[in-house]
């Protein structure tokens, strides 16, 4: 968690500062905030105008069987982590948007904090409207995903990232393995644009390397690659849709 008082001072932009100066301060404050790994680097690259908008999730689930002490620890930090998001949203003059809802189910209860950021206005409202309508398409093309991977992931025609990848020629996987690019894949492939749509990527890692290397270093030590991971990684896209069900249930705010 930030050291509130670093934290704000952290935020404070010096007057005179060149446009690369500003673009490092900014981009340390994106890595010290307080997002998961993966929301980090869909901020940055929205802040690079590499993709035009991303989701940012924050929430807590408990069970109704808890202690209101427990509880209330928990909204409190969801709370915190959702202001010094805001904090650093508002420090980056990128235009958002966020809400807070909370949706009950049998024995736990699901509240979030959730952020949608656009690297400009007019993909921000793109965003806010898929995101109201749910239509499955328009949020991943809002989202910046390649219209094949869109396509393909609606018509249940997506790469399995363990079982596909794991069936490659050994070259391919080994190649693949070392240039590390499947650890920024937050989106399904489609069967038949795979290594077209893998070109997007390699694009971001690239972009993550140069300008984030404290970023790039962290998502590179992680065991999230299909090459290696045993077990399902869910895509952002997908995790849209599913907090989408909690949000229709029991908006908030």
């Amino acid at each position: 968690m930030l050291n509130p008082e670093k934290f704000e001072l952290q935020l404070e932009a010096k007057k005179e500062e060149r446009p690369e100066e500003k673009e490092k301060r900014e981009i340390e404050l994106m890595e010290k905030s307080p997002l998961a790994l993966q929301d980090k680097i869909d901020l940055v690259l929205v802040y690079l105008k590499e993709k035009p908008a991303a989701w940012l999730g924050n929430g807590v689930r408990f069970y109704k069987t808890e202690k209101e002490k427990e509880r209330q620890n928990k909204l409190k930090r969801l709370d915190r982590k959702g202001e010094e998001t805001r904090k650093v949203l508002e420090n980056l003059s990128l235009p958002s948007y966020s809400f807070k809802y909370e949706s009950e189910e049998e024995k736990t209860i699901l509240v979030s904090y959730d952020f949608l950021v656009g690297r400009d206005l007019e993909k921000l409202n793109r965003l806010k409207e898929a995101w109201q309508s749910g239509i499955t398409k328009d949020l991943g093309l809002a989202l910046g995903y390649p219209e094949s991977a869109v396509e393909g992931f609606i018509n249940g025609q997506v790469l399995d990232r363990e079982k596909d990848f794991k069936r490659l020629p050994k070259k391919d996987k080994k190649e693949l393995k070392k240039e590390g690019v499947l650890k920024f894949l937050n989106f399904g492939l489609s069967k038949n644009n795979w290594r077209e749509e893998l070109e997007l990527v390699r694009r971001y890692q690239r972009v993550i390397q140069e300008k984030s290397p404290r970023i790039y270093d962290k998502i590179i030590k992680t065991k999230h690659d299909p090459l290696i991971f045993r077990g399902r990684i869910e895509t952002v896209l997908e995790r849209i849709l599913n907090r989408l069900e909690y949000y229709k249930r029991g908006f908030k705010k």
